[in-house]
């Protein structure tokens, strides 16, 4: 067991026992070697300026591990890591200034990349993956690495022709606009977060891939469906609050910058509660896309206060959160006792007012509606009528396609502020998203695509022997290379303009165009 001095050069243990760290963690500044025995963390964090050599037991509980150098560094040996932080200040990051892994590394908890270069070996399996600005990840070419929860990336993402396989059976999120090689999806709720590309899609059976009307891109390997590919409006993320608490799967809490949070669930309500001494809000674990979205919320009890708003950033200073002004640019429908609705609105630190809600009387439900420019406030005493506040063209210093958290607080007098909320819900609506496939286009048996809105542009072979929910979109046949139609499909409107492109429908397969929409075979040969 170790207790003393928390600093080493290099650290070797060869003992056939065990090594526990009891209260404090260690920084290394050379190399670790653990070769016999288990090495146990016990919760506590190492950093590492040096290489690590695994081939025992190493326990990281829920401690992190570091690496830290302005050096290449190297991964000896399979290792488990709880969270892993790539912190390396190499001055020219890159594959000859790495982190790199000799054999497949499992992280159960956090993978984030801070500052330089993680080089995934192949079989890698990670849960989160977190990319800063200064960070990079550059699989090792043609590598397979599986991921359990969400992606996140503000920095580099370098395909090197490799495969990231989405694999969980919870909600995962994908949010990454990197060109991406393969992008497989096992898991059964995985969704884009922002437009993706890759040079192949995959959506193996029992996947589901939600596109949230993003648009998708698959270059010359195609898009291959057994699973389900979804591109239909869709409820991105909500909350009943009937947990007993709050899912830490969807939201924060206050940190520790704060003097605490008094946020609780009780009878299937949220109570966000502000005192002198604790901040009452909470707010997404992501940002979500605003442009062409509906966020809603219902108010379960009308005697008190609170509010909700969107904001792209979140607090980073003791300034209490449930106060508007924390936010620079935000948009806020802000409760009052007696069940009138403020519209606050702050633009650079500049906070108005520009309308209020006539005084409700009942439990209601208040929503923020977006368009491609313009943002609707709007409450309802049903759930159904929709009566309007106030609306404006978007006018905050923030873009309406940036993405944006979502805050529910309480009133922004802290000693008084409490509110009482029930059924969150972010859906993305009205927009008309792509897909664009320059490769084949395949729904294989038990296989479903549902193509709502969506137009679909296919460069090589359509084949369908799953099923086909045509929508009200568009499939276009592009590109000059003949292309062939197997299985049968009901269409909307299926289109080949490209000038002298061959389009041949399978012997005996039967293609049917819905009544009042198009075919258009302009220009073209059909062989039938």
């Amino acid at each position: 067991s170790g207790c003393g001095s928390n600093s080493f050069n290099n650290l070797i243990h060869s003992g056939a026992g065990t090594i526990q760290l009891l209260t404090n963690g260690i920084d290394i500044n050379g190399s670790f070697t653990n070769s016999a025995g288990i090495f146990d963390c016990m919760n506590l964090s190492i950093s590492i300026a040096g290489n690590w050599t695994n081939s025992a037991t190493f326990t990281s509980n829920t401690g992190i591990v570091t690496f830290d150098a302005a050096a290449a560094q190297t991964i000896s040996g399979s290792t488990t890591w709880n969270n892993l932080t790539i912190d390396n200040t190499a001055a020219d990051p890159g594959d000859a200034a790495d982190v790199e892994p000799s054999s497949a590394q499992t992280v159960t908890g956090l993978l984030y990349i801070k500052d330089g270069q993680w080089t995934p070996y192949n079989g890698d399996s990670y849960k989160y993956v977190s990319i800063e600005v200064a960070g990079i990840i550059k699989p090792a070419s043609g590598s397979i690495i599986s991921v359990s929860g969400d992606w996140t990336n503000w920095g580099t993402f370098t395909n090197n022709s490799g495969t990231v396989n989405f694999s969980s059976s919870s909600t995962q999120e994908i949010t990454d606009t990197a060109a991406w090689g393969g992008l497989q999806v096992s898991g059964s709720n995985v969704n884009l977060n922002c437009t993706a590309s890759a040079t192949s899609v995959t959506v193996n059976s029992g996947g589901v891939l939600y596109t949230n009307l993003y648009d998708l891109t698959a270059g010359s390997g195609g898009i291959s469906v057994s699973g389900t590919l979804d591109a239909s409006p869709h409820v991105v993320m909500s909350d009943d609050f009937n947990n007993g608490s709050v899912d830490s799967n969807i939201w924060r809490t206050a940190n520790a910058l704060y003097s605490g949070s008094l946020v609780q669930e009780s009878a299937g309500v949220l109570k966000a509660i502000s005192t002198a001494s604790n901040s009452g809000f909470i707010y997404s674990k992501y940002p979500y896309r605003v442009k062409n979205a509906i966020y809603k919320i219902r108010v379960a009890q009308i005697s008190l206060d609170g509010g909700f708003k969107i904001s792209k950033t979140y607090g980073t200073s003791n300034w209490p959160q449930w106060d508007i002004y924390s936010e620079p640019n935000a948009y806020n429908m802000q409760l009052t006792t007696g069940g009138v609705v403020t519209v606050d609105k702050v633009k650079g630190g500049s906070r108005t007012n520009p309308a209020s809600s006539p005084a409700l009387t009942a439990p209601y439900w208040l929503r923020m509606r977006t368009t491609d420019s313009k943002i609707y406030f709007e409450y309802s005493t049903d759930d159904s009528t929709w009566n309007g506040i106030y609306n404006e063209t978007w006018d905050i210093n923030t873009a309406i396609t940036d993405l944006y958290y979502v805050f529910i607080t309480s009133y922004d007098t802290p000693t008084t502020g409490q509110g009482w909320f029930d059924d969150f819900s972010i859906a993305f609506q009205g927009t008309r998203s792509a897909i664009t496939d320059s490769g084949n286009f395949t729904v294989n048996s038990g296989g479903i695509v549902n193509n709502s809105t969506a137009s679909i542009t296919v460069g090589g072979n359509w084949a369908n022997s799953g099923t086909f929910t045509r929508g009200t979109g568009t499939v276009t046949f592009d590109s000059a290379s003949p292309s062939t139609i197997t299985g049968s499909t009901t269409f909307y409107n299926l289109s080949c303009v490209t000038p002298g492109k061959a389009l041949t429908f399978e012997a005996g397969s039967v293609q049917t165009i819905e009544a009042g929409a198009t075919w258009n075979f302009k220009g073209n040969e059909v062989g039938l």
